[in-house]
């Protein structure tokens, strides 16, 4: 099942979380989303319609967005980001707001002991990026980043 996903779905990170953190599958993956960009629908929806995960919030600054998506994928709209982290039925952070937003909810997913995925960049700043990164890890969340795609496989 969690191998049919991982072929389906266009968040290969998903397919890393699911087969490194078999304990998260428990026996249903809470996601929520925070942002809902053009390609983070379609990542919602992909989560909404998998048979082990359940889309159980979402939180954009566009409430008019975050309201469709909702209606399409059945999850709770959250309009305060920091309950995203509070609740206790959320087994999984994805965050594909803005960039700058991302190191301080990559450091709420960990105090509250949220697994998290990130979209790309961790952050605008090195140095907060890095601080961001060991913090993290020191909490021993799950984590991990969207790779970028957009590199050539073959640089020549």
């Amino acid at each position: 099942m969690v191998s049919s996903f991982c072929h389906l779905s266009s968040v290969a990170g998903f397919c890393y979380l699911l087969f490194v953190f078999p304990i998260l599958l428990s026996p249903m993956l809470n996601v929520a989303f925070i942002g809902t960009g053009f390609i983070d629908s379609v990542h919602a929806a992909n989560v909404a319609r998998h048979s082990e995960t359940n889309l159980a919030a979402i939180h954009d600054v566009d409430l008019s967005r975050v309201s469709q998506i909702a209606v399409q994928t059945g999850a709770k709209v959250v309009q305060d980001v920091k309950e995203t982290f509070a609740a206790k039925d959320i087994d999984l952070v994805f965050i594909a707001s803005s960039t700058n937003t991302h190191i301080d909810y990559l450091r709420h997913a960990a105090q509250w002991g949220k697994a998290v995925y990130c979209e790309k960049p961790i952050g605008l700043n090195y140095q907060h990026a890095k601080e961001v990164v060991e913090f993290v890890g020191k909490s021993g969340v799950p984590a991990m980043m969207k790779p970028r795609r957009s590199m050539p496989l073959d640089p020549r």
